[in-house]
């Protein structure tokens, strides 16, 4: 992510852009283990696509993200998201198959994720 370079960019400093760093960890921590635990009372998969709709609608409206605390909420909102996606996926793959194969699709979850994740930084560039 260029989030630290976009607000460069705007003329925030370094320690600036690094804070939102720290925003997006510390709602990452907070809310993974609240969506892992409202998965007993609402669907995992509402809670999936709920995550991944308010990530992409936040994404496109980053860049129109010009002032230091609509990147800390852009921060935050993300880190939530990112956490509901670690979270609930971990879930529904773990519940979608029988027990006897739940190691070999975990493990193929996470095969698959690193696959698809490895080329992006190259592709992103500098």
């Amino acid at each position: 992510m260029f989030q630290a370079k976009h607000a460069e960019d705007l003329g925030f400093s370094e320690k600036e852009a690094s804070k939102m760093y720290l925003f997006m960890g510390v709602s990452i921590v907070i809310t993974g283990p609240l969506l892992g635990g409202l998965c007993r009372y609402v669907s995992p998969t509402l809670l999936l696509v709920t995550s991944m709709l308010v990530n992409g609608i936040a994404t496109i409206l980053f860049p129109l993200a010009t002032s230091y605390p609509l990147l800390l909420l852009y921060s935050i909102v993300y880190g939530m998201c990112d956490a509901g996606f670690v979270a609930v996926g971990d879930i529904m793959i773990i519940n979608c198959v029988s027990e006897e194969r739940r190691a070999s699709s975990y493990g193929l979850y996470f095969v698959l994720l690193a696959l698809f994740s490895v080329p992006g930084p190259p592709l992103a560039g500098k």
